[in-house]
């Protein structure tokens, strides 16, 4: 049996996609600490836990998921068991405990938790990239944030007030700031919690490629607008392709907020993370959370960005995007059936219905 249970509860946007690279690939080690990572073969990470959670069509799902992670953690002789999965940001607290107790009843009392979570104007800023990279966002930078502010999807501390009053002091929060980070690196940062202070090895050839997501540049945004923006293409398409455009080792103009949204920003969310750094980040007066937004100020623009196709390609290269997002959307529907068919043949077993192939996303905005 497992000894001990920790929980990688993301937030998204902080990393989580680095961290998980390293758990999948075992790619790091600790003198004295055998550690066992429990995801399937095809799953790079334990989102599916976290997803039948929250989401009402997955409810059905929590009993066989979480039996089998325990079932896992039971066969293995591992000092540490980890799970890692940034919809856990999602999630209510009470329900996770409630589950744990239920399902991993050996390793609920002491299991510990750690989440990171990322400055407002650079949340809002990521968020935004990741909702138009899926084709799930075709309006202005400015508008998105008057959309998730209505629905207070980043104002934290509401939420982190709420796990620590579940878990107590075995919830750990830190802000996603370099300087706050164990060598400034979120991987090693989470290793080190992950081994509470003892030395580790990371594979620093795993660790050199361990930054899958990183920043689409504007004109590929736009690219990726005119991808979606006259089909209904998955999220994975999106995915796939943004990925591409990331390691074809080209660079453009990096998006950035401009000042006048940026102040928006601050009216909006210092108080947060003012809360923040008071209650969960050292006390300080103008901590992390706060501070971030001088630090966006340095390289905040004069005029928000054009993200429109028209403003990037000419009438040529945007009918031959539309041809491929024509070919896509018929490929992901010929392998929608197919999935219909599965499930069909499963007799409504759970078959992982969050392929990228139907409305999931990496992140839920209401």
């Amino acid at each position: 049996m497992t000894d001990r249970l920790l929980i990688h509860l993301g937030d998204c946007k902080t990393g989580t996609t680095a961290i998980q690279n390293v758990l999948k690939q075992g790619a790091w080690s600790s003198e004295g600490i055998d550690w066992v990572y429990p995801v399937d073969p095809e799953r790079l990470h334990n989102c599916n836990l976290a997803s039948c959670l929250y989401k009402p069509k997955m409810k059905k799902f929590r009993g066989p998921r979480w039996k089998k992670v325990n079932r896992r953690l039971k066969r293995s002789e591992a000092d540490l068991g980890i799970l890692s999965g940034e919809w856990f940001e999602f999630v209510d607290p009470e329900i996770l405990d409630r589950i744990l107790r239920r399902w991993i009843p050996d390793l609920a009392e002491e299991a510990r938790l750690i989440a990171y979570v990322r400055p407002h104007a650079e949340r809002v800023l990521s968020s935004f990239q990741e909702r138009t990279k899926l084709g799930q966002y075709e309006g202005s930078l400015a508008e998105f944030h008057e959309r998730v502010l209505e629905h207070g999807r980043f104002l934290y501390a509401e939420r982190l007030r709420k796990w620590r009053a579940v878990f107590g002091d075995r919830y750990e929060v830190r802000p996603m700031v370099r300087d706050r980070l164990k060598d400034g690196d979120v991987v090693r940062d989470f290793l080190d919690f992950a081994v509470e202070g003892a030395a580790f090895e990371l594979d620093e050839t795993a660790a050199a490629g361990k930054s899958a997501n990183e920043s689409l540049s504007v004109q590929d945004l736009a690219w990726l607008r005119a991808l979606h923006r006259n089909s209904k293409l998955p999220p994975q398409v999106g995915r796939r392709a943004a990925r591409a455009l990331q390691t074809d080792g080209r660079r453009g103009e990096k998006l950035r907020l401009d000042r006048a949204l940026l102040e928006r920003m601050r009216a909006a969310y210092l108080a947060d993370a003012r809360t923040l750094d008071a209650e969960f980040f050292g006390g300080e007066a103008e901590g992390p959370m706060a501070a971030a937004f001088d630090r966006a100020a340095e390289s905040a623009l004069d005029a928000p960005q054009d993200l429109s196709p028209e403003a990037w390609f000419g009438a040529d290269e945007l009918r031959r995007v539309g041809a491929i997002a024509e070919a896509f959307e018929a490929g992901a529907e010929e392998l929608r059936r197919a999935k219909r068919q599965a499930r069909r043949a499963a007799g409504g077993k759970d078959t992982g219905e969050e392929d990228g192939l139907g409305a999931d996303a990496d992140e839920t905005e209401d």
